[in-house]
């Protein structure tokens, strides 16, 4: 019980966090802690054009932050299956920045992120159609992969379709 307590205080719920076919857990969604390093980094983040774009898809400086976590993928990791991080409504919306601490290249199994799926009726036909039809409908969307440097910054609807890829190992150095 006491693992199971320590988990649901440092790990947040992630998709796929196996690989296929194994039962070896190969990503987390790890909360990081509120401290001191935590805190001054959000708040620098938040002074700049993160922030202020923030301010404007929530119409002011009273959003609340909801979740801060890193998520870790280890080589080998399988891909997600495609999910959104919350349910297709009108209701006010939830924006999620990933932040990279590291480089994000193609082998790292970036984000890959189904265009305008978060977005009025296309958005509710493509979350229906994912519920209905699966990877059918994934692989004939339009989509694009969040290939970062470190401090590169992705900044999304909540509502949008999205995966992590396959964690690879590296191309060999030329």
């Amino acid at each position: 019980a006491a693992d199971s307590e320590l988990q649901a205080t440092l790990f947040s719920r992630v998709l796929s966090p196996t690989d296929a076919g194994s039962g070896d857990v190969t990503r987390w969604d790890v909360r990081l802690p509120w401290d001191e390093l935590v805190r001054e980094s959000v708040a620098e983040m938040m002074g700049g054009e993160l922030g202020a774009a923030l301010s404007t898809l929530s119409g002011g400086d009273d959003a609340m932050l909801f979740e801060c976590a890193a998520i870790v993928s280890c080589e080998g990791a399988a891909p997600q299956i495609v999910h959104s991080d919350d349910v297709f409504s009108s209701a006010p919306r939830l924006h999620t920045a990933f932040v990279a601490l590291q480089d994000v290249l193609a082998h790292h199994g970036p984000t890959r992120f189904l265009k305008r799926t978060h977005d009025g009726d296309a958005g509710s036909t493509s979350h229906d159609s994912l519920a209905y039809n699966g990877t059918a409908f994934c692989e004939g969307e339009a989509s694009v992969s969040a290939m970062l440097s470190s401090g590169d910054c992705t900044l999304y609807d909540s509502r949008t379709l999205h995966c992590g890829g396959p964690h690879r190992r590296a191309p060999p150095a030329m």
